[in-house]
């Protein structure tokens, strides 16, 4: 992962505010952590600090508390850039957001959001448009409608980057078979709905694509996910 022009600095120090409201194994961000674990490694990073703040919220229930702790945490270390992962309606202020921006290290704020994505369903709370107007760079998990939404929340720089992959839980040692079942498998949920507004955006185009392949591979192809009743591939 890199995070282009935001800064020119090398042997960045970068705070990571990961989206855990638990701290047992099953419910780490794995992949981000990997990533900036390796940065680190290598130097790229000089300094990588962690603070779970949804953790730290669930655990004491005082907001304020938990925006003071972060502060604290901001003020020791003086990161460069504050990878801030979904908020998750933790009550972020627009007043502690400007206290961290004005840091003696001058940080970059950038925010990673992946969950809501629609108008009417799964919208932007206040905390999230908070953060996505004041951050120097939002990164997004899709196109098109997701960046629309960020524009109009005020976003100044949108990244489009895939979810991360997961080595922890699913990167177990595997011998490949020599013959298997299918030749290409694809698993997602259709994410369409009747009611306008309320579709997973590029519900359509996936279908397309879930009909394609079925069309191309027959038998070979296999769809897994909720919303695919009729199709001949679908396989539950």
């Amino acid at each position: 992962m890199t995070i282009p022009a935001l800064t020119t600095k090398r042997g960045l120090r970068l705070l990571y505010l990961p989206n855990e409201h638990t701290l047992g194994d099953e419910h780490l961000q794995h992949g981000s952590r990997q990533t900036f674990e390796r940065l680190h490694a290598s130097g790229e990073l000089s300094a990588y600090e962690v603070f779970s703040f949804l953790w730290e919220y669930r655990r004491s229930g005082d907001g304020q508390a938990t925006l003071d702790k972060l502060l604290l945490i901001a003020d020791e270390f003086q990161p460069d850039i504050i990878f801030w992962q979904h908020v998750g309606g933790f009550p972020v202020t627009p007043e502690s957001l400007a206290t961290l921006k004005a840091l003696p290290s001058a940080p970059k704020l950038v925010y990673h959001e992946a969950d809501p994505y629609g108008r009417y369903i799964k919208t932007f709370d206040r905390a999230i448009k908070t953060l996505i107007s004041d951050a120097d760079l939002v990164v997004m998990s899709g196109t098109g409608q997701f960046v629309d939404l960020a524009a109009a929340a005020g976003a100044k720089r949108v990244l489009y980057c895939p979810q991360p992959f997961d080595a922890t839980r699913f990167g177990a040692p595997w011998t490949p078979s020599t013959r298997r079942p299918f030749d290409l498998v694809m698993i997602g949920n259709y994410g369409a709905s009747p009611l306008p507004g309320r579709a997973f955006p590029g519900a359509r185009k996936r279908r397309r694509l879930a009909q394609g392949a079925c069309k191309r591979f027959g038998d070979r192809f296999a769809l897994y996910g909720k919303g695919w009743r009729g199709l001949p591939c679908a396989r539950g």
